[in-house]
């Protein structure tokens, strides 16, 4: 049976990450929350109700607040990483995806997309991250390529 006929494991987020990726180039519209298109806040609030059934607050700040405190050095697929980009506290969020690189809805001009936090603008705006769901998806570099390239098939996880 081929992999992208396997059911999505909930237990690694690799659902998530799969439906987060099926979004990029979707527009950036402010307060949107659905499949035409999402603010930052609201592309979180879609994939977490969409995969999870979770009812997150349509807001960067609140949704900051959820979950469990995640240091940069253990982020994993699935966490919610969040930044102050126009003023001093949190204001925008996107779902880290491995490899130093997240899925947001990044503006009007840029839309869903992937950028990574080493990124100069990224990297000095980053704030925390937030565990939202329990199990993480461990990637190599190499899988998360392969992924991003066709978010159809994701690598077969070793459990042990």
């Amino acid at each position: 049976m081929a992999r992208n006929d396997l059911p999505a494991d909930k237990s690694t987020n690799e659902d998530l990450i799969r439906e987060a990726l099926r979004q990029r180039g979707k527009p950036y519209i402010w307060g949107g929350a659905s499949r035409r298109g999402f603010d930052c806040s609201g592309f979180v609030c879609y994939i977490f109700k969409t995969m999870r059934g979770m009812n997150l607050p349509h807001s960067a700040s609140a949704q900051a607040r959820l979950g469990t405190y995640v240091s940069r050095e253990q982020l994993q697929p699935g966490d919610a990483v969040f930044f102050s980009t126009y003023r001093a506290s949190i204001s925008h969020v996107g779902i880290y995806i491995g490899d130093n690189r997240f899925v947001h809805a990044a503006n009007t001009r840029k839309d869903v997309r992937i950028d990574t936090l080493s990124s100069g603008y990224y990297q000095k705006r980053y704030r925390t991250a937030r565990r939202l769901t329990p199990a993480p998806l461990r990637l190599t570099p190499e899988d998360l390529q392969r992924l991003m390239e066709s978010s159809s098939e994701l690598p077969v996880q070793d459990t042990q």
